[in-house]
């Protein structure tokens, strides 16, 4: 985990970053979130809980949602990038 904080925009964010995959930098990030249970400096494995969504409109950490998702981000060499070559 290399970010869990508010961030403008996407409310409560947490990124993480992959590493080398295929030869480029991965990096995903989960938007919107209720709450972390992971913090910066963290290590994730696959299957386990990072946080929990739930951020609606009008609520601390939603950042501009509308109504309760998780906005699901990749990132390619830094730039966002379709996730579905990459699910």
């Amino acid at each position: 985990v290399i970010q869990a904080a508010l961030v403008p925009g996407y409310g409560n964010q947490l990124v993480i970053d992959h590493g080398i995959v295929r030869g480029v930098g991965l990096a995903t990030s989960y938007n919107h979130m209720m709450s972390f249970t992971r913090g910066p400096g963290s290590r994730v494995e696959r299957g386990e809980v990072i946080g929990y969504s739930g951020g609606a409109a009008g609520m601390y950490g939603a950042g501009y949602s509308t109504g309760c998702h998780l906005h699901f981000m990749v990132y390619v060499n830094g730039g966002t990038t379709d996730p579905m070559g990459w699910l």
